[in-house]
């Protein structure tokens, strides 16, 4: 810790390794949210986890579907209510509406904004996700091919392996592994500059003073 935090709390994982029941396998990213909720990116299982200032679990995204916790910590579809044709996965829009069912692949970056939207370096996917505070998708930055699915690139606003986000009132900051730097964008994710790394540079280690 920096400072003297006002409380600690600890989120006790249920099943050992290798029980697939266990909640969380190999969280690699957190946030906090305005509200006091923690934010884990749960690598290991392609989820971003969302827990409540006591540790409760309050939801699950996969990226493509809002998941909210039952009385068994499992996640169910929040905007289900009976069985029957509502019971389909919810799909959220990118910003040209186009249709975006893309489940996460390695979630590993996560920063929270003031209002309350999650931003995700979903790594194997090669992009960066916002989702709404109820894990909808607002957008997703990154290449594509002529399917619509996203793929390794090297240009502005594309990514190889994104391993991290951070943001501040004016900037986002993006940690793109495999190519080696960082690269900075306005809020509404137009490109201003990209920092250049050497072999042996990790990206992520800077993010948070690019973003300021």
């Amino acid at each position: 810790f920096i400072g003297d935090p006002s409380a600690v709390l600890v989120i006790k994982n249920q099943g050992g390794p290798g029980d697939a029941n266990k909640l969380l396998d190999q969280p690699e990213g957190v946030a906090v949210g305005a509200d006091g909720s923690l934010f884990v990116a749960n690598t290991g299982k392609d989820q971003v986890l969302q827990f409540g200032p006591q540790g409760e679990l309050l939801a699950v995204f996969d990226g493509a579907t809002s998941l909210v916790a039952d009385d068994h910590g499992d996640g169910k579809d929040k905007n289900k209510k009976d069985k029957g044709k509502d019971d389909e996965k919810h799909d959220g829009k990118d910003e040209n509406g186009k249709s975006e069912s893309i489940t996460f692949k390695k979630p590993t970056g996560l920063a929270v904004d003031a209002s309350s939207a999650i931003y995700v370096a979903d790594r194997d996917n090669n992009r960066v996700v916002v989702l709404s505070s109820a894990g909808v998708v607002l957008r997703s930055l990154g290449r594509t091919n002529p399917q619509g699915h996203f793929i390794p690139g090297e240009g502005p606003g594309e990514f190889n392996k994104p391993t991290g986000v951070a943001i501040s009132p004016s900037r986002i900051a993006v940690a793109d592994r495999n190519n080696g730097r960082v690269q900075v964008f306005d809020r509404g994710f137009a490109f201003l500059f990209e920092i250049k790394l050497d072999r042996h540079a990790k990206p992520g280690e800077i993010l948070a003073l690019l973003a300021d």
